[in-house]
């Protein structure tokens, strides 16, 4: 039987990454991780020559460095956070924006979050940008703006302590930086009068409109029951009612396929490709097609951790099948690992990350494990 080669280099930057971050975020072993990793190149320095001739010691040098990265990668985000929730704490501050979503409150009915995306900030003294980041405003939901609508606040009074907890990683993961509860957290507020937007934000203030105008004609068309499950399986939103479908399915143990994760972008990519087999087109044009359909899902679509991980490795295989390249499926899933905690450490210690990647990271390794192709027979001399 012919060997079957597995290239588990990966895994190494990967688990060094996830290491560093992991000290990180738990605040261990500061001075003495530095202090390793100090010891630890000087001494790669000293036998450079002689010591990265075998293929353990470049492994370890991998993983030693990926580790440092991920450290310095969770430091510099937890750095800049903090400076700037500190630097909101100083004194009252302007908002301008948009409403990029309106969710409705499932403990309180009555009430809505309202999703103002960060246009400009203004604060005396405060350096730092704060453009993308979100504000929060929760409104009673018959005096809710619809989605798309500009905003403007007034004297924002600034928060008296820093986020604690289990929250402190919500609003990182999140990047909300400020909450609004009532009519006395600012000074005014209006929905309606336009501020001057830049071009960039008016383009993703666009994209939030068609994403909710597309949505709400989708839901007009349905029926009640059907909303329940296109909202949840298909748009990654949550409607009136749903938490009675996923109690249901719960029971039954198929809560799983309620919740939007890497099944439904596969279930929806294979669909498109079935259908591009009988185009008579040329195989790029079909991908480039897939590629351009696949970001117009995401773009209509709310996203999330699994989903994006799903999308992330769609994206990278037509990509790859577009350039001609023949990367392994373990290479792609390492590479969309590290580049979603290097956007936002914080997906780390959440659950849906932790769950969609240990799941999938299983059954790929489990995948090759038992995928032996068979030996080939010699060929018969004549």
């Amino acid at each position: 039987m012919t060997k079957h080669p597995k290239n588990y280099t990966p895994l190494i930057p990967l688990v060094g990454f996830i290491a560093g971050l992991t000290l990180q975020l738990h605040q261990q072993a500061n001075s003495l991780f530095f202090c390793c990793i100090i010891a630890l190149l000087a001494a790669i320095g000293m036998c450079w020559r002689y010591w990265l001739r075998t293929y353990s010691s470049r492994m370890i040098l991998i993983a030693t460095l990926t580790c440092s990265a991920g450290y310095l990668i969770g430091s510099y985000h937890a750095t800049i956070w903090e400076q700037k929730e500190r630097a909101l704490m100083s004194s009252t501050f302007n908002v301008t924006g948009y409403v990029s979503d309106v969710v409705p409150l499932l403990s309180r009915p009555y009430l809505a979050a309202v999703h103002i995306t960060i246009e400009s900030l203004e604060q005396a003294d405060n350096p730092h940008n704060y453009q993308q980041s979100l504000l929060l405003h929760y409104i009673p939901c018959k005096q809710a703006p619809p989605v798309g609508a500009t905003a403007a606040f007034t004297a924002i009074k600034p928060a008296k302590k820093l986020p604690a907890g289990e929250f402190t990683q919500y609003v990182r993961k999140n990047n909300i930086v400020h909450q609004l509860f009532s009519k006395h957290d600012m000074a005014a507020y209006n929905y309606t009068a336009a501020p001057a937007l830049t071009l960039q934000t008016r383009c993703r203030q666009w994209l939030s409109t068609v994403r909710a105008r597309f949505y709400q004609g989708i839901m007009a068309t349905l029926s009640p029951l059907s909303k329940l499950y296109a909202g949840l399986m298909f748009f990654g939103t949550k409607e009136a009612g749903s938490d009675d479908i996923r109690t249901l399915f719960t029971r039954w143990g198929l809560a799983h396929f309620l919740a939007r994760s890497g099944l439904h972008i596969v279930i929806f990519v294979f669909l498109v490709s079935l259908l591009l087999r009988v185009v008579p087109v040329h195989k790029r044009i079909k991908d480039l097609f897939l590629f351009i359909i696949c970001i117009i899902y995401d773009a209509l679509s709310w996203s999330s951790v699994s989903f994006l991980r799903a999308w992330l490795i769609a994206i990278l295989i037509i990509v790859r099948k577009f350039l001609g390249r023949h990367t392994s499926y373990l290479h792609l899933l390492s590479l969309s690992c590290i580049g979603i905690l290097a956007y936002n450490p914080c997906h780390l210690i959440s659950l849906d990350f932790q769950l969609t990647y240990a799941l999938t990271f299983t059954l790929t390794l489990l995948g090759d494990l038992f995928n032996k192709p068979t030996a080939s027979k010699p060929a018969l001399k004549a």
